[in-house]
């Protein structure tokens, strides 16, 4: 599991899963979201031989939110955001 935001499941359908303070996601969807994000149509393959990896650790945002603090992007906005200024700049930082 790839923990993400403090663990908090939203409590209603109309929230977005994706809103990085209020939901923990396993490896899948975030595999999945970064292939969309990313165009790739290929298949993911699982080690299943391996170990699960490190145990669910979740960030505790209660803090910053109680401050005002909250996310104002989705975890793909982010993604989006990201890659798209990767390929702008791929070129100056593999030199």
């Amino acid at each position: 599991m790839i923990g993400l935001g403090h663990g908090k499941h939203p409590s209603s359908t109309d929230r977005d899963p994706w809103r990085s303070e209020s939901t923990d996601a396993g490896a899948d969807p975030i595999a999945e979201t970064i292939a969309t994000v990313t165009g790739f149509h290929g298949t993911t393959e699982w080690d299943t031989t391996k170990p699960d990896g490190t145990p669910q650790k979740l960030l505790d945002v209660s803090h910053l939110a109680g401050l005002g603090w909250t996310a104002q992007i989705t975890l793909e906005e982010g993604l989006r955001c990201t890659y798209a200024w990767y390929l702008d700049n791929a070129a100056h930082i593999r030199g």
